[in-house]
């Protein structure tokens, strides 16, 4: 990433919420000074890997015959889920580790029911303002919130209700708080 413009970034308004923020290398992309994945030499060996998904929205792969691929030049595996340890959808992202309150939890430990306890933000709107305010004390403070997660796919209205929720009862009460 390129170095911030720290005078412009000095310049916006102290608060956590409802303010436009400056994006730091917006400028050297503009101009195109900006270092993209793609401008990075790769390195000797890189494997790539290819996703397979099903050709049809929302539909489920029954199988894999993995024979044809696996006889093309340069074919060095095939790995699906099952071959990932843990929950298929957590660890096939790759961020299993960064899940875990203790380095000492098992891979397959890491379950949607663990990060529910451990991770996720999950209750009412005092709930979840509670546990909001204890990590931004625990990790002294904050200046972006960023919401992932898969809610939307199958419950958009659901998903709407629980950003509407976030928006209007959880965030106005950090609005006075600043990153420490």
């Amino acid at each position: 990433m390129n170095a911030p413009d720290t005078a412009l970034l000095q310049q916006q308004a102290p608060t956590a919420t409802g303010v436009s923020r400056f994006h730091e290398s917006a400028r050297a992309q503009v101009a195109g000074a900006a270092t993209y994945v793609d401008d990075i030499p790769e390195v000797r060996g890189t494997l790539h890997a290819a996703p397979v998904c099903s050709p049809v929205a929302h539909g489920r792969l029954s199988g894999f015959d993995t024979a044809a691929a696996l006889a093309l030049p340069g074919v060095h595996a095939f790995v699906s889920a099952a071959d990932v340890p843990g929950d298929p959808l957590l660890a096939a992202f790759g961020f299993t580790e960064y899940l875990k309150h203790d380095a000492g939890v098992a891979d397959a430990d890491v379950t949607p029911e663990y990060c529910a306890r451990h991770n996720w933000l999950i209750g009412s709107p005092d709930t979840v303002a509670d546990k909001l305010h204890g990590i931004y004390e625990e990790v002294g403070g904050f200046g972006t919130l960023l919401v992932f997660c898969f809610d939307y796919s199958d419950h958009p209205k659901a998903w709407r209700h629980s950003m509407e929720l976030l928006a209007r009862e959880v965030m106005p009460r950090f609005k006075e708080l600043v990153p420490k």
